[in-house]
């Protein structure tokens, strides 16, 4: 699940375990901090970068960063309630805010 811990200046986040891949539920509960959007050219979901506090390891691979969209129609990933997400995890520097990017681009490694 995605819960907004902080204010909209500094956005923070909570990414914790839902469903997926039971390989990451080790991992979580991890925090974020929010980067900007992201441009997918194969997707009308807003998503958006996250600085990791603590790296993810997945397939021998550390991510620093992760991308993040709600799973429910018309639900936004921000507020207090939890909202289901789909995770991707990223490479430092691998995104930047005037690129637009493929999700098939980067590991789709739960819904959280």
């Amino acid at each position: 699940m995605f819960t907004q811990v902080g204010s909209r200046r500094e956005m923070r986040v909570r990414i914790s375990y839902f469903d997926h891949n039971e390989a990451l539920a080790s991992q979580l509960p991890v925090l974020a901090t929010l980067a900007h959007e992201v441009s997918m050219t194969d997707s009308g979901l807003a998503w958006f970068l996250l600085q990791l506090d603590v790296p993810i390891v997945y397939q021998g691979v550390e991510y620093p960063q992760a991308i993040v969209a709600s799973r429910w129609n018309g639900v936004r990933l921000w507020g207090a309630a939890p909202v289901s997400a789909h995770l991707l995890l990223a490479a430092s520097g691998s995104v930047t805010a005037d690129q637009a990017v493929s999700v098939s681009s980067f590991p789709h490694v739960a819904w959280c």
